[in-house]
């Protein structure tokens, strides 16, 4: 009995805090017809809310216009419910933000709020510049949330990473993630049986089926320890960091709970080891990883294939001043059959050119340059 009371009382807010609404979106009111339309409202029922209205000290105007009586907000109430011209631009700020959502609910509600502010407020000169990101496939969205709403599966065509072409996935939609300025579709895969994170700039198409979904339990929990959508196993990692880097870690987190002492190791619990691996790439020479041996070898398998580009074919490192000697910097990341690139301040060995001529002469006149290279 009492959660039904509870239910009847939360349906009645409700029902007037929309009254209101309606009463603040027509500036010269509505009338009770107008708004039994809108609402479909019982007349006993509209009057009980303007009771209500006025022992809460909100008033509502009566005013008679062609024998009928509109009612509408207070001018006092109306300039106390007015955006601001700051809170507009904040408002398109933040829908500048969620480019990546065009299409959702989320813009288009963004939308309708600035056009009925824009009437209203006056003009304001923005400091804020946004990047806005990429757009994905606005009819893909729409099509996403649609079998959210109908609880349906979706069939998306979707390009992976390693993928040449696009293929079609049966998913059933659990959770869209909004990280960094990219969407990501938190799904099970009907086909692996398995849930799944799809990024939504690969998914070209989508098309919400007749098919059910399955209910699933959405443990949003699971992402704490994502740096951006992957769900892996938990697994703690330790990098260290070059005195730059420990000083501004703090601007480009790994994860919230990232910890970093005074020596500049950081130590963090991710999910899984791939997206950990880019980040530590990201820092360049300004980071090791150290643990696990997993983590310490990826990174080095991705340094040894990127060095492998750029070494050989007569390329010569430009010279740089030495630099100061820190932890990160001087323990080569060896390991997996690693091997660290030569310092910048040797030349790489000659090329096939240069070796043809260098056997026919004699060792001992080789030029400076080729000395230098051995």
């Amino acid at each position: 009995m009492g959660g039904r009371r509870q239910k009847q009382a939360s349906d009645a807010l409700v029902r007037q805090l929309t009254l209101l609404f309606q009463l603040m979106q027509r500036e010269r009111g509505m009338t009770l017809l107008e708004l039994q339309a809108v609402m479909e409202l019982p007349k006993a029922t509209f009057h009980r809310y303007l009771d209500a209205f006025k022992l809460a000290d909100i008033p509502i105007d009566r005013e008679c216009v062609n024998g009928c009586t509109r009612y509408c907000l207070s001018p006092e109430l109306r300039m106390s419910l007015a955006i601001t011209p700051e809170q507009l631009d904040a408002l398109r700020v933040a829908r500048r933000s969620v480019t990546a959502l065009e299409g959702s609910h989320v813009t288009q509600g963004l939308d309708a709020l600035i056009r009925q502010a824009a009437r209203r407020s006056g003009t304001y000169a923005s400091r804020v510049r946004v990047r806005q990101g990429k757009m994905a496939s606005p009819d893909a969205l729409k099509e996403i949330e649609r079998a959210f709403a109908s609880q349906r599966r979706v069939v998306i065509r979707y390009r992976g990473e390693r993928d040449a072409a696009s293929r079609a996935r049966i998913v059933e939609p659990l959770l869209l993630r909004y990280v960094n300025g990219h969407v990501y579709l938190h799904a099970f895969d009907v086909d692996r049986g398995g849930t799944r994170t799809f990024k939504l700039d690969r998914i070209s198409s989508a098309q919400c089926s007749r098919e059910r979904a399955n209910p699933h339990v959405v443990d949003e929990t699971a992402f704490r320890q994502s740096i951006k959508a992957w769900l892996g196993a938990p697994t703690r990692i330790a990098v260290q960091l070059s005195p730059r880097a420990a000083r501004i870690a703090d601007e480009y987190r790994l994860v919230d709970d990232q910890v970093v002492d005074d020596s500049g190791r950081l130590s963090a619990t991710v999910n899984g080891i791939p997206e950990a691996m880019r980040w530590v790439l990201s820092w360049g020479k300004d980071a090791e990883a150290l643990e696990p041996k997993a983590l310490r070898d990826a990174v080095a398998a991705e340094i040894h294939a990127a060095a492998s580009l750029y070494v050989g074919a007569g390329f010569k490192p430009a010279q740089s001043t030495p630099a100061q000697p820190n932890t990160a910097r001087d323990r080569a990341p060896v390991g997996a059959g690693f091997k660290p690139a030569l310092s910048t301040t040797h030349a790489l060995a000659p090329t096939k050119v240069a070796a043809k001529k260098t056997r026919a002469r004699r060792s001992t006149s080789l030029t400076d340059r080729e000395t230098a290279a051995e």
